[in-house]
């Protein structure tokens, strides 16, 4: 894991400006390479090799390619047996890319099994490659404007090389919306996230963007225990793969199912104690992580610390979240997550997460609801009836208060079922419904027309779905925060679950063995059978689930109204009345939502 950085022009003083700004990226080395139109600089954590032999800017025999990568590609070995003819000086990962780009040119992208984010400059072509890779686990950012070319692993170093800060009103609108600013673009004008699976060339004052690689199903053939014998072999091989370091290395435990399958093949391949951590909240509004956690430990005899969180730790970190995460992204998670790493950092340089099972298995609400109700309504057509549909909403009135709430819900639901454009809006988690945003006078797309596309294929809703969520809340939300917040401690997080390997695996297993009924995720709980505590198996989905109530009550929600001053409001756009009547309008969803509000605050009262 490192920070890059870059422009277009040669300039040592601002291109060294930008390192400073991603130091905490890679804090063991730096360096940089200058030539007439092109200025690059490297910030390395060392993982791989950690001799000087693995510094980077990295070239090539003749010193007329140069690299600089964020990453680790786990089959370097492999494309290294492929590449005899070229003289290595390292044992890194780093040096095949440059061979590899020199043997089959930016075709070698696609070849690349791992998470990496790299700038390559070819000096005999004069053309500049950026590239990211399939998932966008690692991030990469560029400003293009009037042929000038400014490019970071965070924002921050961006506006170093004197790039204005205009806010993208639009922006501001989707954080209200979705928690996040989806792809490509970011909160300011001009400066856009390189799409996951693509690559960028910039040749004669020509910037040009590629797609190398797409999210894609092929539904093979195979029986449950075939699918089920594949699925252990397929996730082993990628955890065997994943522990690739010089440096100590564990897991994020969270108690769960996705977390605990890698850890239960961590302990299988490798001879010490894992180690393992954890956190909990001083709360009994949520599930006791630790204890599951805890189980899981003791059953792989790991090595287990754990964390655990108050809500006097929210405000003190959330200046820190808002000034690392560069966009808002209104993740409660991200607080456990900083304390997490910053405890694993004590003890290891690389954690491995179960980030990626859900979206690639469906193990989302979305995922079971939207898909089985659908199919539900085709069959039995009377469920659409108006009469029924009145009878669940007038039922609402006489009922408890959490069946209520089904029974409306189900009323409002059941109109839109067969639309799964539609239902996915409705199930998704959403910061303010449309109408409230509407209401701020703030240009916004709405949600359903923003992922209709995804739905015009010819794919199985079930498919349809994991494609969305795939593209759109893993690579915008819960990998970007996890980089994020890791790097803030310099801790390289892995995601085996979002090996190449694995997505191939996803992309060609059939649609009922995600999606069973009301049960997501089912082949990994038919694989991990006997491996895992029958507890694990069985339990729903948690992850390290924050008591976002409890913290809205004791202080979040005053946080917002001291955070929203006239000031604040004016610099994202609205007014304070308008903002003071989201408050009081939808005061139940503002007890929800009141992370996201007061990070997007906390995020304005720095940058704007």
């Amino acid at each position: 894991m490192c920070g890059i950085v870059g422009i277009n022009w040669e300039d040592k003083k601002i291109v060294q400006k930008m390192m400073k700004k991603v130091a905490h990226r890679g804090p063991d080395q730096s360096g940089y390479y200058l030539t007439k139109g092109i200025s690059l600089g490297h910030q390395r954590l060392s993982i791989v090799d950690l001799s000087e032999r693995g510094k980077q800017p990295m070239f090539n025999e003749d010193g007329d390619i140069c690299l600089v990568f964020n990453g680790e590609v786990y089959n370097h070995n492999d494309i290294r047996k492929e590449l005899p003819r070229h003289t290595f000086t390292s044992n890194t990962d780093t040096e095949v890319i440059v061979h590899a780009y020199e043997e089959w040119n930016v075709s070698a992208i696609s070849r690349l099994n791992g998470m990496f984010a790299f700038a390559l400059y070819d000096e005999q072509k004069k053309m500049l490659v950026l590239a990211r890779d399939r998932i966008g686990i690692k991030p990469l950012y560029y400003y293009w404007k009037d042929g000038k070319l400014v490019f970071a692993s965070e924002i921050k170093a961006i506006f170093e090389a004197g790039v204005p800060r205009n806010l993208r009103k639009e922006s501001v609108g989707d954080v209200l919306q979705y928690g996040f600013v989806p792809s490509p673009c970011t909160m300011w004008e001009d400066i856009y996230k390189l799409p996951p699976g693509h690559y960028a060339t910039l040749r004669d004052e020509q910037l040009e963007l590629r797609k190398y690689w797409d999210v894609t199903f092929q539904e093979g053939g195979g029986d449950e225990d075939y699918y089920a014998l594949s699925f252990r072999a397929v996730l082993k091989q990628s955890v065997k793969q994943q522990l690739m370091s010089d440096v100590p290395y564990g897991a994020y435990l969270s108690g769960g199912l996705d977390s605990s399958s890698i850890v239960a093949f961590m302990a299988s391949i490798v001879k010490a104690p894992v180690k393992t951590f954890s956190v909990g909240f001083d709360s009994d509004d949520v599930v006791n992580e630790p204890g599951y956690a805890r189980l899981v430990a003791e059953h792989f005899s790991t090595d287990h610390q754990e964390v655990i969180v108050s809500s006097d730790h929210v405000l003190k970190v959330l200046p820190t979240l808002a000034y690392h995460l560069d966009d808002p992204i209104g993740n409660a998670a991200s607080v456990p997550l900083y304390y997490l790493a910053k405890e694993a950092k004590k003890k290891v340089t690389v954690v491995l997460t179960g980030n990626g099972s859900d979206e690639l298995f469906g193990g989302y609400r979305q995922h079971k609801v939207v898909s089985r109700v659908g199919e539900l309504t085709k069959k039995l057509p009377f469920l659409q009836n108006n009469l029924v549909l009145s009878t669940l909403q007038k039922s609402s009135y006489f009922l408890p208060r959490k069946l209520a709430r089904y029974a409306s819900f189900g009323a409002t639901y059941l109109l839109i079922a067969g639309k799964p454009e539609l239902a996915y809006t409705k199930l998704m988690y959403k910061t303010f419904p449309d109408e409230a945003i509407a209401d701020l006078d703030i240009p916004h797309q709405p949600a359903n027309e923003r992922i209709a596309p995804i739905f015009a294929s010819s794919d199985t809703t079930v498919n349809q779905l994991i494609k969305l969520d795939t593209k759109f809340l893993l690579a915008e939300n819960y990998l970007m925060v996890d980089d994020k917040i890791n790097m803030i401690h310099a801790v390289e997080s892995r995601v085996p679950y979002l090996d190449n390997m694995m997505l191939e695996f996803a992309g060609n297993l059939p649609t009922r063995f995600k999606v069973n009924g009301f049960t997501g995720k089912y082949i990994v709980r038919k694989a991990m059978k006997g491996i895992l505590p029958y507890t694990i198996i069985n339990r729903q989905k948690y992850g390290f689930t924050p008591p976002i109530r409890k913290w809205s009550d004791d202080i979040l929600i005053k946080h917002c109204d001291s955070l929203f001053d006239k000031n604040v409001c004016k610099s994202i756009g609205i007014s304070h009345d308008k903002v003071l009547k989201l408050f009081s309008v939808h005061e139940s969803e503002r007890r929800n939502r009141a992370f996201p509000l007061a990070l997007l605050g906390e995020w304005a009262k720095q940058q704007l």
